[in-house]
């Protein structure tokens, strides 16, 4: 396990100098800096708390092994009274260090773009994607992320036949990207008039986001049919406007979308 401590002690130098860092005030002054650094803090303080912790467990073990080698009986049990309660806890920790020393995902720390989709069921569908969208807002709330709608379309069942938002905060693509997928319902919906119970489906994409998705339309003149759709303005914003996507929206493929500008 020296090789823990020394990764420990790696990373808990790498946060003391990130600390140092955000007491600069040229590093105040710039809040993207300010922002990276702040969220590289909170990434590395769980590790170096819990090698805090390990130093202390350590200490404690040593100093009853050397109470052990005194002549008074009293002592020797005392000391092994207190091994027996320090080293399970040393090896629970050793192993939970050896869970925050994983590599993480490099989009983990990323804000996100999420896509909510009605799918089967018709409006009933739409009104479940509804309750999705206000699931992942109140969780959102809960982890004290800030939620920004980008686009919406209403159903008039209620709920939605499409809504995009952006969710940011610390940590937000780590818990949200294996939401992507179909979700299913099964209930009786609002518009069955017979008790029946229905099947609904709602798909939701989840895409790590940049910081950078805020947009405006140059282009005039264009109506809502000829307007490629969210999705594709953002992989032309990523894949340096140039997207291959299909755009149902306006039934056609886009390429270079020189018309959509994102700004910071």
């Amino acid at each position: 396990m020296d090789a823990v401590r020394t990764k420990l002690s790696e990373i808990e130098k790498q946060y003391k100098e990130i600390v140092e860092k955000l007491m600069d005030e040229k590093v105040m002054s710039d809040p993207k800096l300010l922002t990276k650094l702040s969220k590289e803090q909170a990434r590395l303080t769980q590790p170096v708390e819990a090698y805090h912790q390990l130093l202390e467990l350590d200490s404690r073990i040593a100093q009853a092994d050397e109470m052990l080698k005194e002549n008074d009986p009293e002592l020797k049990e005392m000391a092994r009274m207190e091994k027996d309660e320090c080293e399970p806890e040393r090896e629970a920790l050793l192993e939970r260090i050896q869970h925050l020393l994983v590599p993480r995902d490099p989009d983990d720390d990323h804000d996100v773009i999420m896509e909510i989709r009605g799918g089967a069921g018709g409006d009933e569908g739409n009104i479940f994607a509804g309750d999705l969208y206000r699931m992942y807002s109140k969780y959102a709330e809960s982890k004290g992320w800030k939620v920004q709608v980008l686009e919406a379309s209403v159903s008039e069942a209620g709920g939605y036949t499409q809504i995009i938002f952006s969710v940011k905060g610390t940590d937000v693509y780590k818990e949200l990207k294996f939401e992507s997928g179909v979700h299913r319902v099964q209930r009786v919906p609002k518009t069955e008039t017979q008790g029946r119970i229905h099947t609904s489906t709602a798909t939701v994409l989840c895409q790590p986001g940049s910081g950078r998705y805020r947009y405006r339309n140059r282009s005039k003149g264009l109506n809502n049919r000829n307007t490629p759709c969210f999705w594709c303005r953002w992989s032309a914003y990523q894949q340096d406007r140039f997207c291959r996507t299909y755009c149902a929206r306006s039934n056609r493929h886009y390429s270079k979308l020189s018309r959509w500008t994102f700004t910071d």
